[in-house]
């Protein structure tokens, strides 16, 4: 990720899915890539803005995403803040739908971020989250 406080949301959210999928079993429902982001963000945005605060968050995001990815309408945010419908989602036969699901879903989510508060702690968050994130990059142009 560039030193900068703009964040390239489309190049971001392509390591973090690539970093997530690289460690987890796809066969899984729960294992959808875009699923991990959001609970490794949610563990470190509640601390700040509370359950209720992630769950608005998440659910705006959720919106967002499924005009552009109606498949992702079948996901809903349960009240713990954890994501619902992964496995209708998983069982999609269209994958090309389901990858451009998770890339919508965390792009809204780091835009979304990005406008409540600020790139910097934005940038700051994914960092802390994901501390080897900028040599993915390095190692992809390798």
């Amino acid at each position: 990720m560039a030193q900068s406080s703009a964040l390239d949301f489309k190049e971001v959210t392509t390591r973090l899915l690539a970093r997530e999928n690289s460690v987890r079993d796809r066969a899984k429902p729960e294992n959808f890539a875009a699923n991990h982001v959001c609970e490794k963000l949610r563990g470190h945005l509640i601390q700040f803005i509370g359950l209720g605060g992630y769950r608005s968050i998440l659910s705006r995001t959720l919106a967002l995403a499924g005009t552009d990815v109606p498949l992702l309408r079948l996901l809903h945010v349960k009240a713990d803040g954890f994501l619902e419908g992964l496995k209708e989602v998983s069982e999609a036969q269209n994958l090309d739908a389901l990858a451009q699901g998770e890339i919508e879903l965390v792009s809204h989510m780091l835009r979304l971020l990005t406008t409540l508060i600020g790139p910097a702690i934005t940038t700051g968050l994914v960092r802390e989250i994901w501390p080897n994130i900028d040599e993915q990059k390095k190692d992809e142009s390798s």
